[in-house]
């Protein structure tokens, strides 16, 4: 009965997870306290994530076979809600979801004093969210260097489909935000994009400069590429490519400054310039 247990929780597991812990931490025997080591090993391993790109924490206890299989149900519980009240402490707002296995999912042997000291455990996954897969044509964005000169710009205003018309206007593309380190949007994206080619098609003359941002690195190609995508699907939804222009500036034109992940939000960005109304 309890390998049949065993074989029924390993299928619910493998089915529930599609990646492997982010971070693995261990414990004493008997204790569901985290070290001082084990609480600095959850600070870097956050400090290191995006954010924004995470949906979910969810973190499982587990222990060797010393004691009770319902005492170590119990332990394995608590070493989870330890480790999720280390990520409370560091601010963590994402949900955190606890679970507990008990003695039923070793990775090492029990039979010896090194496997039990590696089942008594906890993981913990940064289920992050799905990148949105934006379908788009051959690459032919035209890109804009150094040839073309830097235009007058007044702004910027936070762009809406009645923007004003005015060349020089620079509008800042409202939740247009990206999957950390990537040139994918996520999906709160979508209704500002949309409304941006509302835009290009009532007023048809208009010509745009398509502005890139990043927030950390000054990783320059990431820059172009998030303009680039925008480019992309204006060309997808019908806006002539003649009409726009695209640009990155790496890190070099923040909107504000600071390393927190409010700043990191919003300079994680794409702008329009009005070049022609």
């Amino acid at each position: 009965m309890k390998w049949m247990m065993v074989w029924m929780l390993l299928c619910s597991v493998g089915m529930m997870f599609g990646q492997s812990p982010d971070l693995t931490l261990y414990f004493e025997s008997g204790d569901a306290n985290p070290g001082a080591e084990a609480r600095h090993r959850v600070e870097v391993a956050w400090g290191k994530a995006d954010p924004a790109d995470i949906v979910t924490v969810k973190i499982v206890g587990y222990c060797d076979s010393i004691g009770s299989m319902n005492s170590n149900m119990e332990l394995s519980i608590r070493r989870a809600t330890s480790i999720s009240q280390v990520l409370k402490d560091l601010g963590v707002t994402v949900p955190i979801m606890t679970d507990g296995k008990g003695e039923l999912m070793p990775v090492a042997d029990n039979g010896t004093d090194q496997g039990k000291a590696q089942n008594r455990r906890a993981e913990v996954i940064f289920i992050r969210r799905p990148p949105v897969v934006v379908t788009t044509p051959p690459d032919t964005v035209k890109e804009v260097l150094e040839e073309v000169p830097e235009p007058e710009t007044t702004g910027p205003l936070v762009f809406s489909e009645d923007a004003e018309v005015k060349a020089g206007q620079r509008l800042k593309l409202k939740n247009v935000n990206f999957v950390g380190g990537q040139a994918i949007p996520l999906p709160e994206s979508e209704p500002t994009l949309k409304e941006l080619v509302r835009f290009m098609k009532k007023h048809p003359t208009v010509k745009i400069l398509i502005e890139g941002h990043v927030c950390c690195a000054n990783d320059y190609n990431l820059s172009v590429a998030r303009a680039k995508m925008v480019f992309k699907y204006l060309s997808k939804h019908g806006i002539n490519e003649d009409r726009m222009y695209c640009k990155g500036y790496g890190n070099t034109r923040p909107l504000v400054r600071g390393f927190t992940e409010a700043a990191n939000i919003m300079n994680r960005r794409v702008e329009v310039v009005v070049m022609e109304e």
